[in-house]
């Protein structure tokens, strides 16, 4: 067998390295940003709840700043975006 029928899937289609059988790229970048969002409203909710301590304001407008750079440069979409403000900007919360 030669080096480029090892690569070879049963339909003959060639795969590409680093690829997995049956999956797009595009499907394997939107888990991974769908992970990293919900990790991120966790993490919100999180600071959001902590007690209160000295600086925790400047905290949340470091959050603030941070989705708003996440969402600049496309790792979020706006409803993302609207989501995670929202967390840090409900005042019934801590």
């Amino acid at each position: 067998m030669s080096p480029a029928d090892e690569s070879r899937c049963d339909s003959g289609q060639t795969e590409l390295p680093g690829r997995t059988r049956g999956r797009s790229p595009l499907a394997s970048v939107m888990n991974t940003m769908t992970y990293e969002f919900d990790r991120l409203e966790q993490t919100v909710g999180m600071i959001k709840r902590h007690p209160y301590y000295p600086g925790k304001e400047l905290v949340l407008d470091e959050c603030l700043e941070d989705i708003d750079d996440r969402y600049r440069q496309g790792r979020l979409t706006a409803e993302q975006r609207g989501r995670l403000r929202d967390i840090l900007q409900d005042s019934t919360r801590n």
